[in-house]
């Protein structure tokens, strides 16, 4: 796939097609082939966000996933979030320790208008 080359490109895809498999999910629009649906698309989100890697998680989140009552998590969304998160390339990491100190040194002054 050439999308592959652009990591931004291929986490969006991902995550679209997770958000739409989710919420599937959750109107149970497709219940006779939800379980194929699923695995097509886990199948897809897993070649466009971690190729050959083989992925623990990835795993976990799939079965998970395929068992009824379960699937109203929205696991999928979950897990390209939990991985878009962990990609430095992307920009997303958000440091809290880092914020805090930044706020402290940021003085904002409330004036009252008359």
């Amino acid at each position: 796939m050439k999308i592959r080359n652009n990591k931004r490109t291929s986490y969006a895809l991902a995550l679209l097609l997770a958000v739409v498999n989710d919420i599937l999910d959750l109107l149970d629009f497709a219940q006779p082939v939800e379980g194929f649906l699923d695995l097509f698309t886990a199948m897809l989100i897993y070649k466009l966000i971690t190729g050959k890697k083989a992925d623990k998680q990835f795993l976990f989140y799939v079965l998970a996933d395929l068992i009824p009552f379960v699937d109203m998590v929205p696991f999928m969304t979950l897990y390209v979030l939990n991985k878009m998160g962990s990609e430095p390339e992307l920009g997303l990491n958000f440091d809290l320790k880092e914020a805090l100190k930044k706020a402290k040194k940021t003085k904002i002054e409330v004036g009252r208008e008359s």
